[in-house]
């Protein structure tokens, strides 16, 4: 139990980094290059903290979030093998963003969706249940239709609408099935 409890530690960073990272870029969304570095480094701490978290659970460690047993959120084999593919992932590409992006207006658009999809899918990998799994997904599909759209331009836009359609039809259908699981 007390291995338990000190593998929340990770958890809690993995997911909170993102979290954190997302939200100081949304306050410096008039500054896209400062948006830009604090998501990059909440990435790389989340995958540090996923890498640490992968090493807890293969030592027996079954770290958990939330009230209630599991918790909202929960780490098992399953997410100590993703979780840190998909911090690893997403810190290297914010890391060739942010050089790719330097000047570029909407770069802060850009990073706030970027750790947005980031938190969703992370979100997901880890959720102990269905509306968690749900908010998550639901989360990331909002997130994969800004980045679509981040550029403002009319391709832009209508990529980002013909996204939008197919991931709400796909969100819909989810929280359909959700709402059938719940009822039963």
């Amino acid at each position: 139990m007390p291995q338990d409890l000190l593998a929340t530690v990770p958890l809690a960073l993995l997911l909170g980094a993102p979290v954190a990272g997302t939200v100081l870029a949304a306050l410096r969304f008039r500054r896209p290059g400062p948006a830009l570095a604090v998501v990059s480094v909440a990435a790389g701490v989340a995958a540090v903290a996923a890498v640490a978290l992968a090493a807890a659970v293969v030592s027996g460690a079954r770290p958990a979030l939330g009230p209630g047993t599991p918790g909202l959120l929960a780490a098992d084999g399953i997410a100590a093998l993703v979780a840190p593919v998909v911090a690893v992932v997403a810190t290297t590409v914010l890391a060739y963003a942010r050089r790719n992006l330097e000047g570029d207006e909407r770069a802060g658009r850009f990073a706030v969706a970027a750790g947005a999809l980031l938190t969703g899918t992370l979100v997901v990998v880890t959720a102990a249940g269905l509306a968690v799994l749900a908010a998550g997904w639901v989360l990331a599909s909002m997130a994969t239709v800004a980045l679509c759209g981040y550029r403002g331009t009319e391709p832009a836009r209508q990529a980002a609408s013909r996204a939008a359609r197919a991931l709400v039809t796909g969100d819909l259908a989810l929280l359909g099935a959700l709402g059938l699981v719940l009822a039963a």
